[in-house]
């Protein structure tokens, strides 16, 4: 996903032309020079010099990317093997030529790794988008036989629509909603298609969108992947949730399931609340919302997204971005400790999937969930 660099070996430092000044501009001829796929990787310098944790965060938030015009676009590559236990899910740029270590050197990183569940696939993925100044950010976390599909096909279209909507300048909100609705029809349209190799009946996925725009946040979601905000303290970092998993226990989407005609329970020996048609043991979804899952929807099931905006503050350092294969096992505030004191996003994402596979290990459970992780620091504010 990147180069590792080392203290013994540190290449000369190519951000340093753009770091002169207390506030650092970024435009897309300095980007395509420093992070130029065509340049050799051992040379790209992805870390600012050796600092602490807090300068680090500074260094970060000093970033002013107004001057950026063009749009990166980095989504979790196609599967084409079967991928080992915590193997890394490849990254699938677009045609911006632009090496993903670009991403860290504006403070955000993104990890997905493979689980233990070794009848599937990683059905894990992703999508961050750099348009301008605003970041756009998904994790997608699919489930069923062909979830792993879905979850691809939302990280190539369901971003891509909210900002192909005419309303996204003036309402970004209802751009990223409709994205949701219309990225449900074309799961359907696609997946009844003679040329697809997917359906989405008994599969689906979840979806946690964030929206950096203007100093706002615009938040997004369907399921249980999760978004976190930290918050800088006089002591610390409070951890703010953004979501709300979508449990089919909780008393509003309870009250909706049921008034639609399904029933939530749990079977014996699960600890996840599941949604069935009354009396059966079918369709067992063990969340509320969700994209694709079509033969749940006549039990409550619904694919229309949480939504809220956020305006920023200036203490609003770092968002972490995780499917549920994180948060099974790490509670929001030890996610952003972790990430706090890490500084750099590569590292605390890799810190943060290693603890939570950890865990994983330890559970008795005899396995473990895929992982996805983003962590983006905020960017100045303007």
């Amino acid at each position: 996903m990147g180069p590792c660099i080392s203290k013994k070996n540190k290449p000369q430092d190519k951000t340093k032309e753009l770091d002169e000044e207390s506030e650092v501009k970024l435009d897309d001829s300095a980007c395509q020079r420093l992070y130029s796929k065509k340049e050799p990787r051992s040379s790209l310098t992805i870390h600012p010099s050796d600092q602490s944790t807090h300068d680090t965060h500074q260094y970060f938030k000093r970033r002013d990317l107004s001057l950026l015009t063009q749009r990166y676009i980095f989504r979790g590559a196609s599967i084409t093997k079967h991928h080992q236990g915590f193997e890394e899910k490849g990254m699938k740029l677009d045609e911006s030529q632009i090496d993903p270590t670009f991403l860290e050197s504006i403070g955000i990183w993104v990890t997905c790794k493979k689980g233990l569940k070794t009848e599937d696939p990683n059905q894990d993925n992703f999508c961050i988008i750099i348009d301008g100044s605003d970041f756009l950010l998904g994790v997608f976390d699919g489930h069923g036989e062909h979830g792993h599909f879905i979850s691809e096909f939302l990280s190539n279209c369901l971003l891509q629509t909210a900002l192909s909507n005419p309303l996204w300048q003036s309402d970004p909100l209802s751009s990223i909603k409709e994205s949701y609705l219309s990225s449900q029809s074309l799961l359907i349209e696609e997946s009844n298609s003679e040329a697809s190799n997917f359906e989405c009946k008994f599969s689906g996925s979840t979806a946690v969108t964030v929206c950096v725009k203007q100093n706002h946040l615009y938040i997004s979601h369907v399921g249980d992947s999760r978004a976190v905000l930290a918050k800088k303290q006089s002591q610390g970092y409070l951890a703010v949730p953004l979501t709300n998993d979508h449990k089919p226990n909780f008393p509003d989407e309870k009250k909706r399931i049921e008034e639609t005609g399904g029933e939530v329970k749990q079977m014996w020996g699960e600890k996840y609340w599941r949604v069935f048609f009354p009396g059966k043991e079918f369709p067992g979804l063990a969340m509320s919302r969700s994209l694709g899952d079509l033969a749940s929807h006549p039990a409550g099931v619904i694919s229309e997204p949480e939504i809220k905006e956020i305006e920023l503050e200036e203490n609003d350092e770092f968002l972490v971005i995780c499917s549920d294969g994180i948060w099974e096992f790490i509670k929001d505030q030890e996610a952003v400790d972790l990430v706090a004191k890490s500084g750099y996003p590569k590292q605390a994402a890799e810190k943060l999937a290693a603890l939570s596979w950890m865990r994983w290990l330890l559970s008795g459970t005899n396995t473990a969930d895929d992982m996805t992780i983003i962590i983006a620091y905020i960017p100045k504010l303007t």
